[in-house]
């Protein structure tokens, strides 16, 4: 290959490289970072990893023990991630109406539950619902596995 035919692969690869940062929310470029917009639609995917430990789409603990869940979201343009919060559903629990069990919660705006299960629960329905800024929200089935 010559030298003018490099030339014009790294011009057509740099030009690639530039179309591909300029996708998702907004656009980007030089300027600043343009709000996201819902001009494009989601496909999210949603997963947890449970005390460090990838559990696929159940929160699962133990009682007595500390519990850290974060959610994993794939399918988030990179200009959009932070500017997601989170609300959970209810249910009914002889605990009261709640998703969770007494002594987790839930960090609206990482979706992380935490706390230290003080009852047992296994449920599998109420939505977790991700609001991402200037998008539609997207429901989950949220499950989650309390055992004793």
């Amino acid at each position: 290959m010559n030298k003018t035919s490099l030339l014009r692969v790294a011009v057509i690869v740099a030009a690639l490289t530039a179309a591909a940062g300029t996708s998702g929310c907004g656009g980007g470029g030089d300027s600043a970072e343009a709000p996201c917009s819902s001009a494009s639609a989601l496909a999210l995917k949603l997963s947890w990893v449970s005390n460090g430990v990838p559990t696929g789409t159940w929160v699962e603990g133990k009682v007595g023990q500390r519990l850290v869940a974060d959610p994993v979201i794939t399918g988030l343009p990179a200009s959009c991630a932070g500017k997601v919060t989170f609300s959970l559903g209810v249910n009914s629990l002889p605990s009261g109406p709640s998703a969770l069990p007494p002594g987790l919660t839930l960090d609206v705006s990482s979706g992380r539950v935490s706390g230290t299960a003080t009852q047992p629960l296994g449920v599998s329905g109420p939505p977790l619902t991700i609001h991402p800024q200037g998008f539609s929200p997207t429901d989950f089935i949220f499950n989650i596995s309390i055992v004793p």
